[in-house]
């Protein structure tokens, strides 16, 4: 692991790894999810999902009010699969 960022407004977190193939190994043996237990006891169910290969975001400005997230979920869907909308 060489760099750990959080996005906290998100409640995400971001590792990046320098093994490459434990990267690719790491959904497949948690079957993409987890637990995390605070210290207060509580656990929360956690998704892990492989990130930032490929994956961009994108801010759209100007917009007419009437634009739907349809039409703008159609319009980018030709480059590839949308993860988040907000």
């Amino acid at each position: 692991m060489t760099m750990v960022q959080i996005d906290a407004t998100r409640r995400q977190l971001y590792i990046k790894f320098t093994d490459f193939q434990y990267l690719q190994d790491l959904p497949h043996s948690t079957t993409g999810h987890s637990e995390y237990k605070h210290g207060n006891g509580e656990i929360s169910k956690v998704k892990i999902e492989m990130v930032g290969m490929g994956t961009r975001r994108v801010g759209l400005a100007n917009l007419p009010p009437e634009t739907t997230h349809e039409a703008v979920s159609f319009a980018f869907s030709q480059y590839g699969e949308i993860k988040q909308m907000q």
